[in-house]
């Protein structure tokens, strides 16, 4: 089944985006292969070859089983250079969409995680109508947080949190809980 979100172009001044496919595993591996890049997400270790295609393979799940949304991968205008990528995509055992980002550490502190979160975030609101949207920090990970705070994202508090693909097995861990409603609607 073909996503839609590849019906809708996003845009931004810097970034290309491009809808996440299984060819594009060798630039998660290639990512997921920099401890700098996973010192946030599991402490530093760099993720193998059988768990890139083993989240691959999640990712192309949920996809497909939710039209519009899923991951995109960002790449350079000026020289078509993988930067990493974003994503959108719901969390049903919270109810609720996810903002989320990764990107390569030559690219960070140059204000790329803003400007394709905040294009996301605009598709999710225009074309998608969602009704909010929510990101996760480690809490320790100021930079990132600074992101979600230029995107306009209230800071909730700690929240117990696991991802929807995440393995089965996996622990759940404490994060810094953001969330974001439509310009038209006020927060709850």
């Amino acid at each position: 089944m073909k996503n839609s979100a590849k019906q809708f172009q996003l845009k931004s001044d810097r970034l290309k985006y491009k809808v996440f496919e299984a060819t594009d595993c060798d630039h998660l591996f290639d990512l997921d292969s920099d401890p700098a890049v996973m010192n946030f997400i599991n402490g530093g270790t760099p993720s193998t070859r059988e768990q890139v295609n083993a989240a691959t393979a999640r990712i192309l799940k949920s996809m497909s089983e939710n039209p519009g949304m899923g991951n995109w991968i960002l790449l350079t205008k000026d020289t078509n250079e993988f930067v990493g990528w974003v994503m959108l995509r719901p969390l049903p055992q919270y109810n609720e969409i996810e903002l989320g980002y990764r990107l390569k550490k030559k690219f960070w502190g140059r204000g790329f995680a803003t400007e394709a979160s905040r294009a996301v975030i605009e598709y999710g609101f225009s074309e998608l109508k969602l009704e909010k949207i929510f990101a996760i920090t480690e809490p320790s990970h100021i930079n990132s947080q600074n992101v979600l705070a230029k995107l306009g994202m209230i800071f909730k508090g700690p929240r117990s949190y696991n991802s929807v693909l995440a393995p089965s097995d996996a622990p759940h861990i404490l994060v810094n809980y953001y969330e974001l409603y439509p310009p038209s609607r006020s927060s709850k």
